[in-house]
């Protein structure tokens, strides 16, 4: 069976992707699969513009290895964006666009331009890319979560450095197995949809468990959530990292910080994904983006929402 790389690569028309300057990092990340999706639909070879981005140096490669044809053109940096406007290779026929047009005959030799902005109406339409749709492709296939999963399993491969500094976190805690995942979005997740209760997120563990004190992970942006965990059930076994600076995440303060600062806190993020991925049963919010990421990583296996009745393409 061929591979995805090989596969993309085949393709003769190309769409070069940006991340990294709207949003999130894991709204980043889901976007970017569903377009991945959408471009192995309709035969476009998926290329990724990951510097120039609003956080960290690269959104990519500082964490993972290349898994996918990379371009590093400032042009993108100018014209390539989710609400950027459409552009032509027209537009840049004028003497001093020169440079600018050989880099475009270069990269789309035998096509228009295709960027964000091109496909972004098509993977944003719920209509289409909703939760039941099956992708039809030549290498994904199944519902959305099916196939957001195979993306997942083709490119989430953490650098070195990431990898022993994800991992050096996780393995802080020893866990009592089996255990459900919890992840309590806190922080300016306010602005988008109010607050579950705590209790909601237990009652689903001991629903579906039989049990009353099941261990539980939490994941959360807020340290707070932990207390008041402990102490609607003070028996249950509960567990977490600890840091100690969260106390509800905001984007807009995010963005602020330095660059180390904001590695070490995707980092923590992914330690905790790590833990939400692997564990027995998931409870969370699909409405947050962390959610939809873990039902995809998941398979859409034992995952449950305190929001949604089901798993939903946010």
């Amino acid at each position: 069976m061929r591979t995805y790389e090989e596969i993309n690569r085949s393709f003769k028309n190309i769409c070069v992707y940006r991340i990294g300057n709207h949003a999130g990092f894991f709204s980043e990340i889901n976007n970017m699969i569903i377009a991945m999706i959408y471009c192995m639909e309709n035969n476009l070879r998926f290329k990724l513009y990951s510097t120039d981005t609003q956080y960290c140096n690269d959104l990519w490669n500082d964490f993972f290895y290349q898994v996918v044809d990379q371009v590093t053109h400032p042009f993108h940096k100018t014209y390539n964006g989710r609400d950027f406007k459409i552009v032509k290779k027209s537009d840049f026929d004028q003497p001093e666009f020169s440079a600018t047009r050989q880099y475009l005959d270069r990269e789309f030799p035998d096509q228009e331009i295709c960027l964000t902005q091109n496909i972004w109406p098509f993977i944003r339409n719920h209509k289409v890319y909703h939760p039941h749709y099956n992708v039809n492709s030549p290498y994904f296939y199944g519902e959305i979560i099916n196939s957001g999963h195979q993306v997942i399993r083709n490119i989430w491969r953490y650098s070195r450095k990431t990898a022993s500094q994800v991992f050096s976190i996780k393995n802080s805690i020893k866990i009592q197995t089996p255990y459900a995942g919890l992840h309590i979005r806190r922080g300016d997740k306010s602005r988008e949809a109010g607050f579950k209760p705590l209790e909601n997120y237990l009652k689903i563990v001991d629903d579906v468990t039989k049990q009353e004190n099941y261990p539980v992970f939490i994941a959360t942006d807020d340290q707070r959530v932990i207390g008041d965990i402990k102490k609607i059930n003070p028996r249950r076994p509960v567990y977490h990292f600890i840091f100690p600076e969260n106390n509800g995440f905001d984007m807009d303060k995010f963005t602020l910080q330095d660059k180390e600062q904001q590695r070490e806190n995707i980092i923590q993020l992914f330690a905790e994904v790590e833990m939400l991925v692997q564990a027995n049963l998931f409870v969370g919010t699909f409405t947050s983006n962390v959610g939809m990421f873990v039902g995809m990583a998941r398979n859409g296996r034992e995952i449950y929402g305190v929001d949604t009745n089901g798993w939903i393409v946010w």
